[in-house]
């Protein structure tokens, strides 16, 4: 799919890598760019890749990250900064929010700024933590993208952005538990719209030479 849909940037919550898998991650033309694993914990874990003719640095965010509460991942590419981030739904919310409000007054928001997530709670009901989640969101300048259900009936991934030119798309792969956000944006910083793809829990986990199996 990342091939088909020419994504430059993959977005993938929950990979269940090691540090020391996630560092030969190879998926064609791709590269890993920011990724949080977890020590002592199984499962989890955020990664951002970058296509290869892409020069991107980490934002250096794991500092911010703990296991199941808050993961996180991010990259700044020329002006554009992307994060990624995975709660757990047995994670505490109030260490979420915490970190997640650490994150953000870490970022330049005059800057084009897109925020990627599986968060867990379902924007698509009156849910008290998601309305609690946009409206931090909007202090920022950050608006909600995703209306649609992400997993069954609910709306539980999501992306937040100031870009103005833009437009999501949700894919069921069959591959993930939960189904693929597809986002595409167009910015005076570059010359061609940009894709992104955001691909939440990975459900089969099998490595061989050095790639993983089912992927984006």
């Amino acid at each position: 799919m990342a091939h088909e849909l020419n994504y430059d940037f993959l977005c993938i919550n929950e990979h269940w890598l090691k540090e020391e898998e996630i560092t030969v991650l190879d998926i064609e033309n791709y590269h890993v760019v920011s990724s949080f694993c977890r020590k002592n914990k199984i499962h989890g874990g955020v990664c951002i890749l970058a296509r290869n003719d892409y020069s991107c640095t980490s934002l250096n965010l794991s500092r911010f990250s703990k296991e199941i509460d808050f993961e996180v991942a991010g990259v700044k590419c020329q002006e554009l900064q992307l994060v990624s981030i995975y709660r757990s739904p047995c994670g505490n919310f109030d260490i979420f929010l915490e970190q997640l409000v650490n994150t953000l007054q870490t970022m330049n928001f005059s800057k084009p700024t897109i925020v990627t997530a599986d968060f867990n709670v379902k924007f698509n009901t009156k849910d008290e933590r998601a309305m609690q989640l946009s409206d931090l969101f909007l202090t920022c300048g950050l608006r909600q993208t995703v209306f649609v259900n992400t997993r069954d009936a609910s709306c539980l991934d999501n992306i937040f952005t100031n870009i103005d030119t833009c437009s999501t798309t949700v894919m069921d792969t069959c591959f993930s538990d939960h189904k693929v956000v597809g986002f595409t944006f167009d910015t005076t910083c570059y010359k061609d719209p940009i894709s992104i793809c955001i691909n939440s829990k990975i459900t089969y986990r099998p490595i061989t030479k050095c790639r993983v199996i089912p992927n984006v």
